[in-house]
């Protein structure tokens, strides 16, 4: 090997190695950043004073036939019905097809949870949905308090009027994500006089119509490689959450260079915090009100100055480099 080649190999050695260590650097100070903001409670009263109540119990499972089954969640049908023993191996020969009914119905997702005082005398009382599985009617002791069409977000809903210490009937009626689907794409050819492809895949292949009008994951319609199981239920966790003045409703970090133009530039951490607050006061225009943030750490720390009328709950965010 020529010298001049050894050098350029060096070269791009050194590059790659360069390049590597500072992909986890920046990798370690955002693991850092979010370990300090998400795992150590943050309240403007007591560091514990934020209690969550994870509905993670057994659930009740009705379908329209007056049928019962109990199953822990996150879970679906399918998986309710594989532990009861009313259905084999969905993966087994044509199962897939004998079962095609399950995903044509709709199910009632009930759970009776008790509150006790630590969150029921807060002054905000939220039930975070992480995952719902997809298109859901949710009521909480018989009150509707919204619904859920997209199962790749988060849903919050408010619920600090209907949660009472004591029982509490938690409950989420999720349609069929096929005849959901399916009404969508009606609605859409009646609307605008042509059909949105694909429309359905051939017999032969067993899969359902319509995919592209739901917002849930694709392949569970049926694909090249998988059989069609478009399932119903809680993906992810349910949890109830209250608070008095605030809680961290999210935290964003991401890095850039210093000089961009410059391939040895420092990294830098834009991070931002998003905060939601209630304003407990009678006074509609608190001047003495604010939050600190501090991160001792890294010698972070911030004074925001929130103005809400009183009993209203407001969105703060506060974004700096790190």
């Amino acid at each position: 090997m020529c010298r001049k080649c050894f050098k350029c190999l060096c070269g791009s050695v050194k590059a790659i190695i360069w390049c590597v260590c500072s992909t986890v650097v920046v990798l370690i100070i955002i693991a850092f950043v979010l370990a300090i903001l998400i795992v150590q409670p943050w309240n403007t009263e007591e560091p514990s004073d934020n209690p969550a109540l994870a509905l993670d119990t057994i659930w009740r499972i009705e379908d329209r036939s007056g049928g019962v089954r109990m199953s822990s969640m996150p879970g679906n049908v399918h998986t309710a019905l594989i532990s009861s023993g009313d259905i084999g191996d969905p993966y087994y020969r044509f199962n897939d097809f004998e079962y095609s009914y399950i995903s044509h119905g709709k199910y009632k997702f009930i759970n009776r949870v008790t509150v006790g005082k630590d969150i029921a005398n807060k002054n905000v009382i939220l039930l975070v949905c992480e995952g719902v599985d997809t298109v859901a009617t949710v009521t909480v002791n018989d009150v509707e308090i919204g619904s859920t069409d997209n199962q790749f977000v988060r849903y919050v809903f408010n619920v600090s009027n209907i949660i009472v210490e004591g029982t509490n009937i938690v409950e989420f009626l999720i349609d069929s994500n096929v005849n959901y689907a399916k009404v969508k794409a009606d609605e859409h050819d009646a609307v605008h006089g042509y059909s949105v492809l694909p429309e359905c895949p051939t017999d032969e292949e067993h899969r359902e119509c319509h995919v592209n009008f739901v917002r849930k994951s694709q392949s569970s319609f049926g694909w090249d490689w998988g059989p069609s199981f478009p399932t119903q239920g809680i993906w992810r966790n349910v949890i109830l959450e209250g608070y008095n003045r605030g809680r961290i409703n999210d935290v964003i970090a991401w890095p850039y260079k210093a000089d961009p133009t410059q391939h040895n530039s420092t990294w830098m951490l834009n991070t931002t915090i998003i905060l939601d607050i209630y304003n407990d006061t009678t006074d509609s225009t608190p001047e003495d009100d604010e939050i600190v943030i501090e991160i001792k750490e890294l010698g972070f720390k911030k004074t925001l100055k929130p103005k809400f009328a009183a009993g209203e709950i407001g969105r703060a965010s506060c974004r700096e480099r790190v």
